[in-house]
């Protein structure tokens, strides 16, 4: 499956339903995918061809998040830049991952005139919101396409995702569609959902450039919606699950320290809750019986990494207060590994690694 197949999947559950909603604003199904169509069109007579690398770099925003699909209608791979990074860690990535276009909000003007001048590669630059002159502003960049565009994707390459350079400069993984979809299947076999005709309802918090955006694709091939939240305020977030009886969420244990944290915890409408995930660094054992009690038996963990996307282990909300190990995916088969220098047995493990049917290509590139 390519990415934007689960948003027309969505779409034929019900076009007219709520797909992406911020700041009191709905997209449907179908003006996700009349914009999604949009933006295919309109890169592809900036002669982005199937295949190339086209990058967003940008906070939580819908209409950013539209792009990823736009791209893939267009055939292109998806390239996600962290607006946290430094701007020569993601000068590197633009430069690695040989991306030819770029898509990026006003707040990120200074970071893109600071790198565009080393990437010669990098020809079209598109800003959301108000653009600088060297670059084209949405309205002007949409206006160009005038030719529907839906190809297939090149190799099946869905996305290239950037690796945190814990062990030297960062690499890029390469997904597939076949990598995401068998995260998706094992996300809907693995995790709660909502009974037919009712909808699962994501907010999204933590950055779309991570877990929390591939999260967002079991979501839509249910026919569900995204909440888009574009600043991590924990107390809107609490208020906004009520407001928008969210069914699932995803956040880094240290958000959720500081939801436990938060004096509107105890008021909170938190009754539609199905599914809060959490993953990306461990979490304290205590302050998950914690939430287990004040949020509800809703704490489902997954582990994963870039190089097998998102599921190494999975552990479904649990029905007690008392935490319970999480076992692998049918498709995974894990071991710990100690280092190559231990010399006793007895030292503690100190990584893991896994095989599987659902792991990544390659390095961008380079072998693994």
């Amino acid at each position: 499956m390519r990415l934007i197949d689960y948003l027309d999947k969505g779409a034929s559950l019900g076009i007219d339903a709520p797909c992406l909603v911020c700041d009191g604003q709905t997209w449907t199904y179908g003006d996700t995918q009349a914009l999604a169509g949009q933006i295919a069109s309109a890169l592809a007579a900036r002669g982005v061809a199937a295949g190339q690398k086209v990058a967003i770099l940008s906070a939580n925003d819908p209409i950013a998040f539209t792009s990823v699909f736009g791209i893939s209608r267009a055939g292109a791979v998806w390239c996600p830049i962290n607006p946290r990074n430094e701007a020569s860690e993601n000068r590197d990535l633009l430069e690695l991952f040989e991306c030819t276009a770029l898509i990026f909000q006003a707040a990120f003007i200074d970071l893109v005139d600071q790198i565009r001048g080393d990437l010669p590669g990098l020809t079209t630059l598109v800003c959301l919101d108000e653009a600088p002159e060297w670059a084209l502003g949405w309205d002007d960049f949409l206006a160009a396409g005038t030719e529907e565009v839906d190809r297939p994707a090149d190799d099946d390459l869905a996305m290239i995702v950037g690796t945190g350079g814990t062990t030297g400069r960062p690499k890029g993984v390469m997904l597939t569609g076949a990598n995401l979809e068998t995260m998706t299947a094992i996300t809907l076999m693995g995790y709660p959902w909502p009974d037919p005709p009712e909808r699962p309802v994501y907010l999204a918090l933590a950055p779309l450039t991570h877990a929390a955006g591939v999260l967002c694709f079991p979501v839509l091939a249910s026919g569900g919606s995204v909440v888009v939240m574009r600043k991590p305020e924990v107390g809107e977030f609490l208020q906004e699950i009520g407001d928008h009886r969210v069914s699932h969420t995803f956040l880094p244990p240290t958000l959720i320290y500081m939801v436990l944290d938060h004096p509107s915890l105890k008021a909170a409408d938190l009754s539609s809750l199905q599914c809060f995930w959490y993953g990306a660094a461990p979490m304290s054992a205590r302050r998950l019986e914690e939430a287990l009690t004040r949020i509800g038996p809703v704490m489902a963990q997954l582990f994963g990494q870039t190089e097998a996307p998102m599921m190494i282990s999975t552990m479904a909300p649990v029905t007690t207060s008392t935490p319970t190990a999480p076992s692998p995916p049918s498709d995974c088969r894990r071991r710990a590994d100690r280092p190559h220098s231990s010399p006793s047995p007895s030292w503690p493990t100190t990584a893991a690694s896994c095989r599987r049917v659902g792991g990544a290509r390659s390095w961008f590139g380079a072998p693994w």
